[in-house]
């Protein structure tokens, strides 16, 4: 199904003409780009637990919107392994064909992601609690609690503020494990080892590792075939219950709690290629492309759906929810058809996204464009704007500035909440990206060398 270069307005938005009842669980679901910085680093970096011996303490009410209680915090500070002596730039997260190079890099990161996902549900720095946080079952985290009834996720949705620790640390004891022969190849890896991204504008396919039910890695203890952490996530026992009962808040179908793992829509014969047909019928390359060329150099409409109703242009939250859809959910696009019908079939549609391991891959891929736009856009980011949804803590219809604390993630003292503006460079979390990594580069400079390297990916024919 081949891309269209000038496609009807419901395909370049597809959120804009869809039924009322789809376009408000889509919304339910959109993450923000700066929650999403910090939230897919908690996971890739999440030994702060057991790396940490004394956390912050929070005494006081943070806002009338939120309270958090006398309690220990997670710093998110970020991994320091290996950040280059000359030129201060910490390792780059790479683009996941290119991150499948390295086996011991894979290795150490398969086994590190299955052991996170082995830690209890009730620990907060599991796997569970960590992608509750995003959206369902729509509880607290970390002892951050709102005043807000209706029921969402800390994420906040149509605003200016959306563009967002055991794998680290794990990688780097685990690499220590090996026999003297290996043990520099997997110390390498690992002292440089960050979350990689799926860059779909460029490839738009889903990923060979992450429709693999099962795979082999080399361990210290030599092969083993283990179930791969990036396939799906087994939900708790116990647990498929409560999460279903609190979809059924926002009217979301039933049918991906079946099983007592997340899925991808089983129920079709080739999901790889229904779901390579649908990002090329949503034309994410061309919307990529178009994000950086067509906005003239506009934060709040780069990143927000909320200018669609005056302005009906392409934003990045839009293009992040055409990546939920074209996995989660099979499209119907009719002739002559007023909006692109949905049917959920999978948990990337739903408010329980975060829950399927690829949404971290899909999440590194959105925190990369933001990280290139301002690239190429330095001066300009979050100006202040009305955020017509609320979130499991601020009411809707508040003004989102550079100073919305972005709850419930807190920095180094474990006291102070990150911002958009304390938030806004990727180093404060110790990644960067290829493209980004030539320091000898003035701010000039690097802004031409980006928009090279976006025009050739994203600005040709379709992949």
């Amino acid at each position: 199904m081949k891309a269209l270069r000038n496609p009807p307005l419901y395909l370049r938005n597809p959120l804009r003409h869809m039924e009322p009842t789809a376009r408000l669980r889509l919304v339910t679901w959109a993450f923000t780009f700066l929650a999403s910085i910090i939230g897919v680093f908690l996971i890739s970096v999440v030994a702060l637990k057991y790396s940490t011996p004394t956390l912050g303490w929070v005494l006081t009410p943070l806002r009338s919107y939120g309270t958090t209680h006398s309690y220990h915090h997670v710093r998110v500070t970020g991994a320091k392994a290996d950040v280059d002596s000359q030129t201060g730039n910490p390792p780059a997260r790479l683009e996941l064909s290119e991150f499948m190079n390295s086996a011991q890099r894979v290795d150490l990161y398969l086994q590190c992601h299955l052991e996170l996902l082995n830690i209890d549900s009730s620990d907060k720095l599991s796997f569970y609690q960590i992608a509750a946080i995003h959206g369902g079952p729509y509880q607290a985290w970390d002892g951050v609690t709102g005043n807000v009834t209706f029921p969402n996720g800390y994420a906040t949705h149509r605003s200016v503020l959306f563009p967002k620790q055991i794998i680290s640390d794990c990688a780097i004891k685990l690499a220590k494990k090996y026999t003297e022969d290996v043990r520099p190849a997997y110390e390498a890896a690992a002292s440089t080892l960050r979350i990689p991204y799926w860059d779909w504008a460029a490839k738009s396919w889903l990923p060979d590792i992450v429709t693999m039910p099962f795979r082999t890695v080399h361990t210290p203890k030599g092969l083993v075939n283990i179930t791969n952490p990036l396939h799906h996530f087994a939900f708790p026992s116990g647990s498929v219950d409560e999460l279903r009962a609190a979809a059924s808040i926002h009217k979301e179908d039933p049918v991906i709690w079946t099983t007592g793992t997340t899925m991808r829509c089983p129920q079709l014969a080739d999901h790889n290629e229904t779901v390579s047909d649908q990002l090329r019928t949503l034309n994410t390359t061309l919307r990529t492309f178009q994000l950086f060329t067509e906005l003239n150099g506009d934060y709040n409409h780069f990143a927000s759906i909320g200018y669609w109703d005056v302005h009906q242009r392409v934003s990045i939250e839009n293009i992040h929810n055409s990546v939920h859809l074209a996995v989660g959910t099979e499209m119907t696009v009719e002739a002559g058809a007023e909006w692109a019908s949905s049917r959920l079939c999978g948990h990337m549609g739903s408010g329980f996204a975060a829950f399927d391991p690829l949404f971290y891959l899909h999440h590194a891929n959105i925190d990369r464009i933001f990280a290139l736009w301002q690239a190429i856009f330095p001066d300009s980011y979050v100006a202040p704007q009305i955020s017509d949804l609320g979130t499991y803590l601020r009411p809707a219809n508040l003004t989102d500035t550079i100073d919305t604390p972005l709850l419930p993630f807190f920095g180094k003292d474990g006291e102070t909440p990150y911002t958009a503006a304390t938030a806004r460079d990727v180093r404060t979390f110790g990644y960067t990206y290829p493209e980004l990594l030539d320091s000898s580069m003035s701010e000039t400079e690097l802004s031409v060398h980006v928009l090279q390297i976006v025009t050739r990916l994203y600005g040709g024919s379709d992949p």
